[in-house]
């Protein structure tokens, strides 16, 4: 089973053999009928299996391809197959699979319980192959949840089971997971040395998603250490890996980062183009609320940039989408606050007319009542 450094490229091969099996296995699977799967456990368990197999491997390629819900379909549709052919050790791999997405989505208590119910099948099988991984997920689950503590014991039993197996490309998933905690912690120096281990390791394979994953973080963390050129030419370098991937969850997110970087430059040309590909990305992998977020920070870069109108207007999508969505209560928040200041910054007069004339439509009570 995959790390969630990997949940967006389960299968690690070229673009080329990787559309090729994408869409030969579409058509192969259109005559599975998994309705029958009950009447035909008896005929044939070796179709049920290469069935399953296929199903779990297919959803892998959705994942990168930024599908999440057909991958979760198809998830959902191998789970089946094996709860009743009695394969506990497939089944253990698709709630590990489907845990991956949900906490790709943020929905992280219910990817909690599925990392858990997968971790007690593995216990009861004592496989010791497949258990560090969904501890190491875990532990990503609890640093995203801020008790770090528990990550970090999580991620220390990973650790002593790879290091016991001699499982580098395992190893080095853990140390990047708690170069994570460490940065958490505000130990950037520790975190920056552990991104460096497993970035060798990751080298040493020639493991370009881990490769371009660990890039990224480290990136992140010369940003925060103030040295935004390092922090540029890693983003940059973790982006040409993803595309050339076909990673489209890694590329909108690396581009989204690179301009945050650009925006601390007052780089804003830069950064409203990296933001408008992100955001096109985002939209064409029906993922709203990131698209969403990258519209609010769109309208930010074209408030500094003394474009008025069109902040108004950036900044409104994507709270009405948001909105729409019902979800991301704070960053609605956020982009609600940032009208509200930019009206108290420019006088009433002025921001309403600008609004008229870009939205044509009335100012809403929580803007117009703001206080001054």
């Amino acid at each position: 089973m995959k790390t969630v450094n990997d949940t967006q490229a389960q299968v690690n091969i070229n673009t080329q053999r990787y559309d090729k099996l994408f869409f030969e296995s579409l058509e192969w699977l259109k005559s599975i009928n998994l309705s029958q799967v009950d009447r035909k456990i008896s005929g044939n368990l070796d179709e049920l299996n290469l069935k399953a197999a296929t199903l779990h491997q297919l959803a892998g390629i959705y994942i990168t391809r930024g599908d999440l819900d057909g991958a979760m379909t198809l998830c959902q549709n191998s789970l089946k197959i094996k709860e009743t052919l009695g394969d506990l050790r497939g089944k253990s791999a698709s709630l590990h699979q489907m845990a991956s997405i949900l906490f790709a989505r943020g929905d992280l208590d219910r990817a909690t319980n599925l990392y858990q119910q997968s971790l007690e099948i593995l216990d009861g099988i004592s496989d010791w192959q497949n258990k560090p991984a969904t501890l190491q997920n875990l532990a990503q689950i609890y640093v995203s949840k801020g008790d770090l503590d528990r990550a970090l014991q999580l991620c220390q039993q990973s650790l002593e089971i790879f290091e016991a197996t001699g499982d580098l490309r395992g190893k080095s998933g853990v140390l990047h997971s708690l170069a994570q905690i460490s940065a958490a912690q505000g130990n950037l120096g520790e975190a920056m040395k552990l991104y460096q281990q497993s970035l060798d390791i990751y080298s040493s394979l020639g493991d370009l998603q881990g490769t371009s994953a660990t890039i990224h973080q480290m990136a992140g963390l010369h940003m925060r250490l103030g040295d935004l050129n390092k922090a540029v030419q890693l983003y940059k370098q973790s982006l040409e890996i993803k595309e050339n991937l076909g990673d489209k969850q890694g590329t909108a997110t690396t581009l989204y980062n690179l301009a945050q970087v650009f925006i601390v430059r007052r780089e804003f040309d830069s950064a409203l183009q990296s933001l408008q590909q992100a955001c096109d990305i985002f939209n064409d992998l029906g993922d709203q609320s990131r698209k969403a977020q990258a519209l609010g920070v769109t309208g930010q870069v074209l408030w500094l940039s003394g474009n008025y109108g069109k902040a108004i207007v950036s900044s409104l999508s994507g709270l009405m989408l948001l909105a729409q969505l019902n979800i991301e209560q704070q960053t609605q928040q956020a982009i609600a606050s940032d009208l509200v200041d930019w009206r108290n910054e420019i006088g009433a007069e002025k921001f309403d007319a600008l609004w008229q004339e870009e939205i044509g439509q009335p100012i809403p009570d929580w803007l117009s009542q703001s206080p001054q």
